[in-house]
């Protein structure tokens, strides 16, 4: 038994065992189109690093066998993995309930033309990062003049 597991049996007379999955969560990649000086994962046009189809295929697997309430897609900006519309598509194919999480100015981008239809033909539910409406307010959160922001 490894210290954390002996830790929790010696505090509560139990170990851990789960009830089952509601949620998978899969973060997709750290690019973003956006620097925000609160982001935890230090997302930014300049990263790299996204998911590949080999990993998503073991999420779709995963999710395949649990069936959670749904599987939430992040990322930096989850639009920019090349891979996500496929990658939503086979989970929706399977009937899985699918949420992203998604700061909507990727969506502003011009290679983003078709992905709200796309979201709404698959029904993706969106949650939103908006941390103001107040342009001075989202230069404070996300950092000075990285954000193109249209009236």
């Amino acid at each position: 038994m490894n210290p954390f597991d002996s830790k929790i049996e010696e505090v509560t007379g139990s170990y851990l065992d789960s009830r089952g999955i509601e949620t998978i969560q899969a973060n997709v990649g750290l690019r973003c189109n956006n620097y925000c000086a609160h982001c935890h994962l230090q997302s930014s046009p300049e990263r790299t690093e996204a998911m590949d189809w080999p990993t998503m295929q073991l999420i779709l697997d995963i999710a395949h066998r649990v069936r959670p309430m749904f599987v939430d897609i992040t990322g930096g900006a989850p639009e920019l993995n090349p891979l996500l519309c496929r990658f939503i598509h086979a989970l929706r194919e399977d009937g899985q309930s699918v949420q992203v999480r998604t700061n909507l100015t990727v969506l502003l981008e011009p290679e983003m033309a078709s992905m709200m239809r796309f979201y709404a033909d698959a029904g993706v539910k969106l949650l939103a990062s908006l941390p103001c409406y107040l342009k001075r307010e989202v230069d404070a959160q996300r950092g000075f003049g990285h954000i193109r922001v249209h009236s």
